[in-house]
Protein backbone atom coordinates (compact mmCIF):
# COMPACT_ATOMS: atom_id res chain seq x y z
CA UNK A 1 0.00 0.00 0.00
CA UNK A 2 1.23 3.47 -0.88
CA UNK A 3 2.40 5.39 2.21
CA UNK A 4 4.46 8.23 0.71
CA UNK A 5 1.48 10.19 -0.60
CA UNK A 6 -0.51 9.98 2.68
CA UNK A 7 2.65 11.05 4.55
CA UNK A 8 3.08 14.06 2.24
CA UNK A 9 -0.61 14.96 2.43
CA UNK A 10 -0.37 14.88 6.22
CA UNK A 11 2.89 16.84 6.41
CA UNK A 12 1.77 19.58 3.99
CA UNK A 13 -1.75 19.78 5.40
CA UNK A 14 -2.87 23.09 6.93
CA UNK A 15 -4.93 21.15 9.49
CA UNK A 16 -1.79 19.72 11.09
CA UNK A 17 -0.64 23.22 12.01
CA UNK A 18 -3.24 23.12 14.78
CA UNK A 19 -1.89 19.98 16.44
CA UNK A 20 -1.43 20.76 20.11
CA UNK A 21 1.52 19.65 22.22
CA UNK A 22 -0.90 17.54 24.30
CA UNK A 23 -1.81 15.57 21.21
CA UNK A 24 1.71 14.81 20.06
CA UNK A 25 2.81 13.81 23.56
CA UNK A 26 0.09 11.25 24.21
CA UNK A 27 1.06 7.67 25.00
CA UNK A 28 1.66 5.08 22.30
CA UNK A 29 -1.55 3.20 23.10
CA UNK A 30 -3.64 6.34 22.62
CA UNK A 31 -2.43 7.34 19.16
CA UNK A 32 -5.08 5.47 17.20
CA UNK A 33 -7.85 6.23 19.72
CA UNK A 34 -7.56 9.99 19.37
CA UNK A 35 -10.43 11.33 17.23
CA UNK A 36 -8.27 14.02 15.60
CA UNK A 37 -5.22 11.90 14.87
CA UNK A 38 -6.97 8.88 13.42
CA UNK A 39 -8.42 11.00 10.60
CA UNK A 40 -5.01 12.13 9.37
CA UNK A 41 -4.13 10.44 6.03
CA UNK A 42 -0.89 8.87 7.25
CA UNK A 43 -2.41 7.52 10.48
CA UNK A 44 -5.32 5.97 8.54
CA UNK A 45 -2.92 4.39 6.06
CA UNK A 46 -0.66 2.84 8.71
CA UNK A 47 -3.70 1.50 10.53
CA UNK A 48 -5.07 0.04 7.29
CA UNK A 49 -1.78 -1.72 6.58
CA UNK A 50 -1.84 -3.45 9.97
CA UNK A 51 -5.48 -4.48 9.39
CA UNK A 52 -6.39 -5.19 13.01
CA UNK A 53 -4.17 -3.44 15.53
CA UNK A 54 -0.99 -1.42 15.70
CA UNK A 55 2.19 -3.01 17.02
CA UNK A 56 4.56 -0.98 19.19
CA UNK A 57 6.81 -0.30 16.15
CA UNK A 58 3.94 1.26 14.17
CA UNK A 59 2.72 3.25 17.16
CA UNK A 60 6.22 4.58 17.75
CA UNK A 61 6.54 5.53 14.08
CA UNK A 62 3.29 7.47 14.30
CA UNK A 63 4.44 9.26 17.43
CA UNK A 64 7.77 10.21 15.81
CA UNK A 65 5.95 11.34 12.66
CA UNK A 66 3.48 13.50 14.60
CA UNK A 67 6.28 15.11 16.61
CA UNK A 68 8.16 15.67 13.37
CA UNK A 69 5.12 17.49 11.95
CA UNK A 70 4.58 19.50 15.13
CA UNK A 71 8.22 20.62 15.20
CA UNK A 72 8.27 21.31 11.45
CA UNK A 73 5.22 23.59 11.75
CA UNK A 74 6.94 25.62 14.47
CA UNK A 75 9.50 26.82 11.91
CA UNK A 76 9.00 29.60 9.41
CA UNK A 77 9.07 27.80 6.09
CA UNK A 78 8.96 29.28 2.59
CA UNK A 79 5.32 28.96 1.49
CA UNK A 80 6.33 28.90 -2.16
CA UNK A 81 8.39 25.80 -1.48
CA UNK A 82 5.48 24.17 0.38
CA UNK A 83 3.07 24.93 -2.47
CA UNK A 84 5.61 23.56 -4.97
CA UNK A 85 5.61 20.29 -3.05
CA UNK A 86 1.83 20.13 -2.85
CA UNK A 87 1.59 20.50 -6.64
CA UNK A 88 4.35 17.95 -7.15
CA UNK A 89 2.42 15.39 -5.05
CA UNK A 90 -0.78 16.06 -7.04
CA UNK A 91 1.19 15.60 -10.28
CA UNK A 92 2.97 12.47 -9.03
CA UNK A 93 6.40 13.99 -9.67
CA UNK A 94 9.28 11.62 -8.85
CA UNK A 95 11.46 14.10 -6.97
CA UNK A 96 8.93 14.74 -4.20
CA UNK A 97 8.35 11.03 -3.74
CA UNK A 98 12.10 10.57 -3.35
CA UNK A 99 12.20 13.38 -0.78
CA UNK A 100 9.29 12.12 1.35
CA UNK A 101 10.40 8.50 1.05
CA UNK A 102 13.81 9.47 2.42
CA UNK A 103 12.15 11.25 5.38
CA UNK A 104 9.98 8.22 6.15
CA UNK A 105 12.91 5.81 6.01
CA UNK A 106 14.87 7.99 8.45
CA UNK A 107 11.86 8.47 10.74
CA UNK A 108 11.30 4.73 10.83
CA UNK A 109 14.92 4.08 11.79
CA UNK A 110 15.59 6.80 14.39
CA UNK A 111 15.30 5.71 18.01
CA UNK A 112 13.90 8.76 19.78
CA UNK A 113 11.33 11.56 19.55
CA UNK A 114 14.21 14.01 20.12
CA UNK A 115 15.70 13.03 16.81
CA UNK A 116 12.38 13.44 14.99
CA UNK A 117 12.38 17.07 16.11
CA UNK A 118 15.98 17.48 14.96
CA UNK A 119 15.03 15.96 11.59
CA UNK A 120 12.19 18.49 11.27
CA UNK A 121 14.62 21.36 11.83
CA UNK A 122 17.03 20.00 9.25
CA UNK A 123 14.20 19.58 6.75
CA UNK A 124 13.05 23.17 7.29
CA UNK A 125 16.65 24.31 6.70
CA UNK A 126 16.64 22.40 3.43
CA UNK A 127 13.26 23.73 2.28
CA UNK A 128 14.39 27.26 3.08
CA UNK A 129 17.48 26.59 0.93
CA UNK A 130 19.93 27.17 3.77
CA UNK A 131 21.48 23.77 3.04
CA UNK A 132 21.44 21.75 -0.16
CA UNK A 133 20.14 18.19 -0.60
CA UNK A 134 23.57 16.60 -0.18
CA UNK A 135 24.24 18.47 3.06
CA UNK A 136 20.73 17.67 4.31
CA UNK A 137 21.28 13.95 3.70
CA UNK A 138 24.68 14.12 5.39
CA UNK A 139 23.33 15.88 8.49
CA UNK A 140 20.35 13.53 8.63
CA UNK A 141 22.59 10.47 8.56
CA UNK A 142 24.65 11.99 11.39
CA UNK A 143 21.51 12.74 13.42
CA UNK A 144 20.33 9.18 12.91
CA UNK A 145 23.58 7.77 14.32
CA UNK A 146 23.84 10.33 17.12
CA UNK A 147 23.34 8.97 20.65
CA UNK A 148 20.44 10.83 22.29
CA UNK A 149 22.58 11.03 25.44
CA UNK A 150 25.27 12.91 23.51
CA UNK A 151 22.98 15.71 22.28
CA UNK A 152 23.28 17.69 25.52
CA UNK A 153 27.07 17.33 25.42
CA UNK A 154 27.16 18.53 21.81
CA UNK A 155 25.09 21.60 22.73
CA UNK A 156 27.36 22.43 25.67
CA UNK A 157 30.46 21.98 23.54
CA UNK A 158 28.95 24.12 20.77
CA UNK A 159 28.19 26.91 23.23
CA UNK A 160 31.63 26.62 24.80
CA UNK A 161 33.46 26.77 21.46
CA UNK A 162 31.37 29.66 20.13
CA UNK A 163 31.51 31.63 23.41
CA UNK A 164 27.72 31.58 23.72
CA UNK A 165 27.63 29.65 26.99
CA UNK A 166 25.78 31.45 29.76
CA UNK A 167 28.20 33.17 32.12
CA UNK A 168 28.68 31.25 35.33
CA UNK A 169 27.57 27.96 33.80
CA UNK A 170 29.78 25.01 34.54
CA UNK A 171 31.29 23.20 31.59
CA UNK A 172 30.59 19.48 31.74
CA UNK A 173 32.50 17.10 29.53
CA UNK A 174 32.50 13.36 28.94
CA UNK A 175 35.44 12.08 26.93
CA UNK A 176 33.53 8.94 25.94
CA UNK A 177 30.81 11.11 24.41
CA UNK A 178 33.44 13.27 22.75
CA UNK A 179 34.92 10.15 21.16
CA UNK A 180 31.51 9.22 19.73
CA UNK A 181 30.91 12.78 18.52
CA UNK A 182 34.38 12.76 16.99
CA UNK A 183 33.51 9.57 15.13
CA UNK A 184 30.52 11.37 13.59
CA UNK A 185 32.67 14.28 12.45
CA UNK A 186 31.09 16.79 14.87
CA UNK A 187 34.19 17.19 17.04
CA UNK A 188 37.80 16.89 15.95
CA UNK A 189 40.45 15.50 18.26
CA UNK A 190 44.09 16.38 17.69
CA UNK A 191 47.39 16.05 19.54
CA UNK A 192 48.22 19.22 21.44
CA UNK A 193 51.59 20.55 20.36
CA UNK A 194 50.83 24.04 21.64
CA UNK A 195 49.77 25.18 18.17
CA UNK A 196 47.39 28.09 17.56
CA UNK A 197 43.77 26.95 17.17
CA UNK A 198 42.20 30.42 17.38
CA UNK A 199 40.83 30.21 13.84
CA UNK A 200 38.51 27.43 15.04
CA UNK A 201 37.09 29.42 17.94
CA UNK A 202 37.55 28.29 21.52
CA UNK A 203 39.00 24.79 21.95
CA UNK A 204 39.02 22.37 24.87
CA UNK A 205 42.33 20.94 26.05
CA UNK A 206 42.51 17.70 28.00
CA UNK A 207 45.81 15.94 28.63
CA UNK A 208 47.71 15.61 25.36
CA UNK A 209 44.71 16.37 23.19
CA UNK A 210 42.77 19.32 21.85
CA UNK A 211 39.07 19.03 21.03
CA UNK A 212 37.55 21.51 18.58
CA UNK A 213 34.14 21.74 16.97
CA UNK A 214 33.83 21.14 13.22
CA UNK A 215 31.67 22.92 10.65
CA UNK A 216 29.07 20.15 10.86
CA UNK A 217 29.27 20.24 14.66
CA UNK A 218 28.51 23.95 14.67
CA UNK A 219 25.57 23.52 12.30
CA UNK A 220 23.93 20.65 14.19
CA UNK A 221 24.91 22.01 17.61
CA UNK A 222 23.28 25.35 16.81
CA UNK A 223 20.04 23.66 15.73
CA UNK A 224 19.97 21.44 18.84
CA UNK A 225 20.59 24.43 21.12
CA UNK A 226 17.58 26.26 19.66
CA UNK A 227 15.36 23.19 20.01
CA UNK A 228 16.09 22.78 23.73
CA UNK A 229 16.20 19.01 23.31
Amino acid sequence: MEIVKPAANTLFNDATKNLSMDIVEIGLDSVIDNEVLKELPFVKTVYAITKVSLAIKEKFLLKKFLNFIKSFNEHEVDEKEINKRKKAIDNNEKWIYKEIEFLMIILDSIDSVKKSKLLASLYSEYINRKIDWERFCQYTEIANRLFSYDIDLLVEFYKYCTNTMKKGSGFYYDLTSYSRLSGLGLIEKEFDYGQDFSRYGQVFREGSYVYRITYSGKAIGKICSHLNL
